[in-house]
């Protein structure tokens, strides 16, 4: 299943176009159980895998007495990297890779 181009954004890393999502409303887990912000990426024209990346902060909406930190491009790009590195073959169909950012946004502003 390819994400929608409608409220999706485009990216493009290392010459390879993706598209990534974070949703628009939170799940039931991130909503009642502090669930971690996730955003969703995939190769755009192909029917490779998706890339799911897992935050270490909740989102702004459903978070309380956090600072709410934002999911930026540079942020999304940075994931992809690392999650090529730690073996998502984009292009090749399979389950959801599952990927845990390390980075938050202080430390991405500081690489800037």
């Amino acid at each position: 299943m390819s994400l929608p181009r409608k409220g999706s954004r485009a990216i493009n890393v290392g010459g390879i176009n993706y598209r990534w999502l974070v949703r628009a409303r939170p799940t039931y887990t991130q909503a009642c159980q502090d669930g971690p912000m996730v955003a969703a990426v995939e190769q755009e024209n192909t029917n490779g895998a998706t890339l799911s990346i897992k935050f270490k902060w909740q989102r702004p909406d459903v978070a309380i007495n956090m600072y709410p930190n934002s999911v930026t491009p540079k942020l999304v790009e940075s994931c992809i990297e690392n999650a090529i590195s730690k073996g998502w073959k984009p292009a090749e169909s399979g389950p959801a890779f599952i990927y845990e950012c390390e980075l938050d946004q202080h430390r991405t502003r500081l690489l800037n």
